[in-house]
């Protein structure tokens, strides 16, 4: 017999399919289950400025050693800092900690600038020459 000479031949593979699960459960077949696989995949949304993560201002500390320090004497200052960017001691760009011996002839302040994107923080020091 010729696929041609069939009666209903323009039937498609979705009527075939029908007819075949029709037949099937007819004579109490079941088709067995087979495991559906899936995959999801997330993309973060853009978070909006005002949602995101406030940075803290830096902190810092400045001490020195000098107690009864006479002009020509030679004392270290010592700092510190968290959080911060950019360190800026007597206007000369420093690492984050360190220490630097200074020998002022007069009583001198001393200041240490902190600052990230959140702000600036001023740590200060009091070198008093007698």
């Amino acid at each position: 017999m010729n696929f041609k000479e069939l009666k209903y031949p323009e039937l498609s593979v979705a009527a075939v399919v029908v007819l075949a699960i029709g037949w099937a459960s007819a004579i109490g077949y079941t088709m067995p289950t087979l495991p559906i696989m899936s995959q999801s995949a997330s993309v973060a949304a853009p978070v909006a400025p005002e949602v995101k993560a406030k940075v803290a201002q830096p902190t810092c500390s400045l001490i020195t050693d000098s107690s009864g320090l006479k002009a020509g004497d030679s004392t270290t200052i010592t700092w510190t800092s968290v959080g911060g960017t950019g360190a800026v001691l007597n206007g000369a760009p420093v690492s984050f900690s360190g220490t630097q011996t200074v020998t002022p002839d007069k009583t001198t302040l001393y200041s240490l600038f902190v600052s990230n994107n959140a702000g600036a923080v001023e740590c200060s020091t009091q070198i008093v020459v007698e």
